[in-house]
């Protein structure tokens, strides 16, 4: 009961000094302060999430001096579960502000001189310390098995000896095991060098308590998404050929199709809904219109991971589904990975 309580109050006083921070949604805070559950109220809050979204992209946000970056700071150390969830929710508005201003000062850096975007490369660093404290100087390790062994379903409970079964003497025949994550390294600041890991690493933590993120702000990723990759590569038509053409790995019959035709009618399900999306003109409401971001692997990697759950897990909203269509093929259109 006393830890419940505790929880409770420290949400609290959380959103009362975030109340303060924003004057115009004062009274939707205290409403949500007041509720038994205040840390989800506000995870769940459109007013709120409206409200810190505007004051993020705030020419003047992210400075070293942010109060709003102070507090989202403060409250991922607090170490309660519900108000980290907060933070994570506002992970992809902040890391597409941060990276969308670092790239274009980066192209103007002989006019302008580089913006001061300490507070965003805090709120970036404490997730990836704590993923550096979790990780404990450990890799991410992944075994790929030898798809010429049988299954662990399909084989015998007394399987034969090694010296009487030649796969298992073959060397080639063992698993895998390749390196998903290398070691991480602390950072004490956000060099060039590291910039896109941090940052990785920040989504993926993201990636790790999607399901309990609100849709707006899994469509607010999938909108940036698109503006990263952006969408003046011309090879982005030949997907969009593709949607009008059948694939040519299965013919027709009269006894219907030939192949795999389970395969074939789930292709033309995906075919069918992007020719939906753009036949509403949904498309291009929803067309990128910002900086193209460099996307390395270390971006790449967490950012299929979340669209992947946008456009296929469970529950997703139609608008969060058209957007990530979107992103999807902007992403396939020409992805910068350099």
């Amino acid at each position: 009961m006393h830890s419940w309580w505790e929880s409770i109050s420290k949400a609290r006083t959380r959103i009362h000094l975030l109340s303060t921070l924003l004057p115009e949604t004062s009274s939707v805070l205290s409403f949500l302060a007041d509720s038994d559950r205040p840390a989800r109220s506000l995870l769940l809050s459109s007013a709120a999430y409206s409200s810190i979204s505007s004051s993020l992209s705030s020419p003047s946000s992210g400075s070293d001096d942010d109060s709003l970056c102070l507090w989202l700071y403060d409250t991922f150390l607090s170490a309660d579960s519900e108000l980290r969830l907060v933070v994570l929710c506002y992970i992809p508005l902040l890391s597409s502000f941060y990276l969308s201003r670092i790239h274009s000062s980066s192209t103007t850096s002989a006019i302008s001189p580089t913006p001061n975007l300490a507070g965003f490369e805090a709120v970036l660093l404490v997730l990836y310390s704590s993923e550096v404290k979790a990780h404990s100087g450990i890799p991410v390790f992944i075994s790929i098995p030898y798809l010429s062994q049988p299954s662990l379903y399909h084989s015998s409970r007394n399987p034969p000896s090694n010296k009487s079964n030649p796969i298992n003497n073959n060397p080639s025949s063992r698993p895998l095991v390749g390196v998903l994550s290398p070691p991480l390294e602390p950072q004490m600041a956000v060099k060039s060098t590291k910039r896109a890991s941090i940052v990785g690493i920040a989504l993926d933590c993201y990636y790790k308590q999607i399901s309990q993120m609100p849709s707006w702000s899994k469509l607010d990723f999938c909108k940036f998404s698109a503006d990263w990759a952006s969408q003046d590569c011309p090879c982005k038509s030949d997907f969009d050929d593709f949607t009008t053409q059948k694939p040519n790995n299965f013919t027709e019959s009269s006894h219907g199709l030939s192949g795999d035709s389970r395969g074939h009618n789930e292709i033309e399900d995906v075919v069918e809904e992007i020719r939906h999306l753009r036949s509403e003109g949904r498309d291009d409401e929803l067309r990128s219109q910002g900086v193209r971001i460099p996307l390395p692997w270390e971006l790449l990697q967490p950012a299929l991971r979340i669209l992947g759950h946008c456009l296929l897990g469970h529950l997703i909203t139609e608008d969060v589904k058209a957007a990530t269509s979107v992103a999807i093929r902007s992403l396939y259109a020409g992805p910068p990975t350099t």
